[in-house]
């Protein structure tokens, strides 16, 4: 019976985390879009703007828990708009940052439930907006060794 009440209780466990980490970010969100100017001198005005409109975008997406997905238009989407405009900005940085630490939190949680498929996604995800993250790519090739032996 302890089992079963563990079981029952990890999915609402996994969805509280996931909650959190979207608080986080949102959090962070809020914390760089105010912090100053931080335009660089040798960049055009309607470039920083563009960057600018895609970490607001983000933010919005964020808050409506639209991380990633279809249709080129989630979080995940308008801050790799914002980096390929602006790949040295902080604040995108930062936000990409805390947006792998999600996928990345997540693809853990997913695969403790051993929801592989899930897991491995997440992971993706992290390595997608943080191409360099190598905490994200060990964990997604031993998940995809678990789902090779579980085949």
């Amino acid at each position: 019976m302890t089992e079963s009440v563990r079981k029952s209780k990890l999915p609402v466990i996994v969805i509280a985390a996931s909650l959190g980490a979207v608080g986080i970010i949102v959090a962070i969100v809020l914390a760089t879009r105010g912090g100053g100017d931080t335009k660089p001198a040798s960049k055009p005005a309607a470039n920083t703007a563009e960057v600018q409109h895609h970490l607001e975008q983000a933010a919005s997406r964020i808050s409506d828990g639209r991380l990633v997905g279809a249709g080129n238009d989630s979080a995940l989407d308008h801050l790799l708009a914002a980096k390929r405009l602006a790949p040295d900005d902080p604040n995108v940085k930062a936000q990409l940052r805390a947006l792998a630490d999600t996928f990345e939190r997540l693809g853990d949680g997913a695969a403790q439930s051993n929801d592989l498929a899930e897991a491995a996604a997440h992971f993706q995800a992290a390595l997608t907006a943080e191409p360099d993250r190598a905490s994200a790519k060990t964990k997604l090739e031993a998940v995809e060794n678990r789902a090779r032996g579980a085949r």
